[in-house]
């Protein structure tokens, strides 16, 4: 089918999807301006629609796929497998197809697996994650894993903190600073699903054997989420043996997971004790301030958003809500593109603005600076002032200590960030968290206060 005839029959085809009215003017502004019909693959039953950006492809699976597919299966008179993508990774599928047919692999290139958008200039650090920041630069710069001794180096965290950023970081740069060097980035799933298929065919010990020898080619490995191969027995032992061929010939090996190598209950002892031979690195939430400056950037490289029609505010309440991890932001994200595109007043993108586009989700204000001060002002019978105040009674040096120490654990803000907010300087915060940890182990009565004040925030 030519051009100009996929055209003809996507716009046929959108034309006639059948859309919530609420929904129909901004489907139809998206689809015209940022999408076309690529390819319609009769044998395989398949149909890619192109897109500009990932953000849009997410928009259109999460609120048009289905009206699309029941609007092509009328259209074409039968169901297609629908595949909404972007151009970049239509071209590079594309690619990949032509090599395969000319019976080459792309396995061999040093650098196909590395996303080149995750680097260590755009990734935002909080203080909390200097340490691991400055691992993984070393590492990146090193010519040689034994003048560290820090391999493998094994970064832990929960979902959507950043460990795939700076697994891709490290491989960057290294790609950047060391030309000769063959890096290879596999997610721990899809290296179980390269080996299961090898111990599914007809050689088996051909097959795995072909995988180790792959493999012992890259002088860097990163493998992401070492988490889901821990039940797979026959995944391990090959994992296991290529491990080892990296720590006895100093070929450096970067894992992340989701937790930390001691919780990983189906890991046999001898992987534990080698995740924790070389440096082992958790990687913490962003606190209220690094959770904003994200949110920012993200806004300016979206080009459906103006970083100057936010107020403070509404950044501050998307960070609050959505901070937990950076998956949620760009979700919170695409849903406001989806109000921006609709609305006729988002020449001020307030709290207001961004009540109504969150009003159906059922979020409530997530704790605040000044609910914790409440609280423990309360607790204590003293006033809110009184907390910040430079007064040296011993009740409200008490209660200031308790709020600060909340602060930091609650809130996840930096010291920097909690000595504004108190109005005390870097040690005198340091003094009131130490202070405060000192009197959770010593004291149980203490501890029940901290605890009951946890669960009334």
């Amino acid at each position: 089918m030519d051009v100009n005839n996929l055209e003809k029959t996507w716009k046929e085809i959108y034309s006639s999807t059948s859309v919530d009215e609420d929904w129909r003017y901004n489907f139809f502004k998206l689809i015209e301006s940022s999408s076309k019909l690529a390819e319609i693959d009769k044998i395989n039953n398949k149909i890619f629609i192109t897109v500009n950006a990932i953000f849009e492809k997410q928009i259109i699976n999460d609120n048009f796929y289905s009206f699309l597919l029941d609007s092509i299966k009328n259209k074409l008179g039968k169901q297609y497998k629908l595949t909404i993508i972007t151009e970049k990774e239509y071209e590079e599928l594309k690619e990949k197809e032509q090599e395969k047919i000319k019976g080459k692999t792309k396995i061999n290139n040093s650098y196909d697996s590395l996303n080149e958008k995750f680097t260590f200039d755009n990734f935002i650090i909080s203080d909390r994650n200097v340490l691991l920041y400055k691992a993984a630069m070393a590492i990146a710069l090193s010519n040689n894993s034994s003048n560290l001794n820090w391999n493998p180096f094994f970064i832990h965290g929960k979902s959507g903190l950043g460990k795939t950023h700076i697994l891709h970081s490290i491989g960057n740069e290294i790609k950047k600073s060391f030309l000769e060097k063959r890096i290879k980035y596999v997610e721990a799933k899809d290296f179980g699903n390269i080996v299961m298929n090898a111990f599914e065919s007809d050689d088996i010990n051909k097959n795995i054997q072909n995988i180790f020898n792959e493999y012992s080619e890259y002088d860097c490995l990163l493998i992401d989420d070492i988490q889901f191969i821990q039940s797979r027995k026959k995944t391990k032992e090959v994992f296991f043996n290529i491990f080892n061929f990296f720590i006895n010939n100093n070929k450096q090996i970067v894992v992340t997971s989701d937790q930390d190598p001691k919780e990983l209950k189906d890991f046999e002892e001898r992987f534990i004790t080698r995740f924790k031979g070389g440096l082992t690195v958790r990687i913490y939430p962003p606190d209220q301030k690094t959770t904003e400056e994200i949110l920012k950037l993200k806004i300016r490289k979206n080009e459906r958003l103006d970083i100057n029609k936010f107020t403070n505010e509404s950044i501050q309440w998307i960070a609050n809500n959505f901070g937990e991890n950076v998956r949620f932001l760009e979700g919170a994200l695409n849903r406001l593109i989806l109000y921006v595109i609709n609305s006729e007043n988002s020449e001020k993108i307030n709290i207001n603005f961004i009540s109504e586009v969150f009003e159906d989700m059922g979020i409530e204000e997530k704790t605040s600076f000044d609910s914790i001060i409440n609280l423990v002002a309360k607790k204590y019978g003293i006033n809110q002032k009184d907390i910040l105040s430079k007064s040296r009674k011993r009740e409200i040096i008490i209660a200031r200590n308790i709020a600060i120490f909340l602060t930091r654990d609650i809130l996840h803000y930096s010291l920097k960030d909690i000595g504004k907010k108190f109005n005390k300087d870097h040690s005198t915060i340091m003094y009131a968290i130490n202070k405060i940890d000192e009197n959770l182990k010593n004291n149980e009565e203490f501890k029940e206060i901290i605890n009951e004040l946890k669960l009334k925030i």
